[in-house]
């Protein structure tokens, strides 16, 4: 590795202490919930597959899912 590579690789890379801290703090944000009428989920081995899982928002014209955020601080 380049002397180059290696700076550039040393100022991207958080250091063992700043991962510590990211994993304190790291939390999980729900950005769209299920939405609460519709099929439930089911597992493969169940049959009768129900499809996709619609989230609140979802309309006919327009589908949302439900989704989080992975956040760190």
């Amino acid at each position: 590795m380049s002397a180059a590579a290696a700076a550039a690789a040393a100022v991207s890379s958080p250091s063992k202490a700043e991962l510590a801290k990211m994993k304190r703090h790291a939390h999980v944000k729900i950005v769209e919930q299920p939405a609460s009428k519709g099929l439930r989920f089911r597992y493969e081995c169940e049959g009768r597959s129900a499809g996709s899982i619609p989230g609140a928002s979802s309309t006919a014209e327009h589908k949302t899912y439900p989704t989080i955020q992975v956040r760190t601080f």
